[in-house]
């Protein structure tokens, strides 16, 4: 009687681990493929049911997360490919601008950028060629964020933006020297800042 007894604990014990495995359970996932470094908002993601075990459910971000506005603040620090889960691990805090300094983007191409291999956080020189006669604009900008623009074909990334914190003069010289072209941006975490140089005035060259 007591092994018949144990035997149907046992059976209802795994009736319900089976029924509990086979339940859906809301899942944040992105909605298209998110690149390393934005900022992580609502209508990047959405929400799917899934059945996933408590392990693996806790390593996710919830939607209760997304509502509350708990990703406030929060950028990927790996890409995210659409329809994939959103992960804990995917997201990390957004670098903030030091106080005084302006906020400006940088677009460029991923071959005058170190390749695309430029990422937030990271300290970056920008140099401009004038006349075939390089110099220093900026030096030693910590990156604050960086967005990719991919080809549709393949997938390539074929250009991407490097946002920096710099004082208002350097802000216009850069405006500028964006406007001009000829700019190259160089990785240089870790390395002593340079001497950089004053903006040209209207007329006294262009760059290559």
């Amino acid at each position: 009687m007591v092994m018949i007894v144990a035997g149907l604990v046992a059976a209802m014990a795994n009736l319900a681990v089976v029924r509990a495995g086979s339940a859906t359970v809301p899942v944040v996932v992105a909605r298209a493929d998110i690149p390393i470094g934005v900022a992580v908002t609502p209508d990047l993601l959405r929400t799917v049911d899934a059945r996933l075990d408590a392990d693996v459910l806790a390593t996710l971000v919830t939607p209760a997360s997304v509502r509350t506005g708990a990703l406030e603040g929060h950028v990927t620090a790996t890409p995210v490919r659409a329809g994939s889960p959103l992960r804990l691990t995917d997201l990390r805090p957004a670098a903030t601008g030091e106080p005084g300094l302006r906020r400006i983007a940088i677009p460029v191409r991923p071959e005058a950028a170190v390749g695309g291999a430029i990422e937030v956080d990271d300290r970056i020189d920008v140099i401009q060629v004038v006349d075939g006669e390089p110099r220093y604009l900026v030096s030693n900008a910590r990156v604050l964020a960086r967005a990719e623009r991919t080809g549709t074909a393949l997938g390539a990334v074929t250009g991407f933006h490097v946002t920096i914190g710099v004082d208002a003069e350097t802000a216009l010289c850069l405006a500028a020297a964006i406007e001009s072209g000829g700019l190259t941006l160089v990785l240089s975490t870790g390395q002593e800042p340079v001497s950089v140089s004053p903006c040209l005035a209207a007329g006294e060259g262009q760059p290559r």
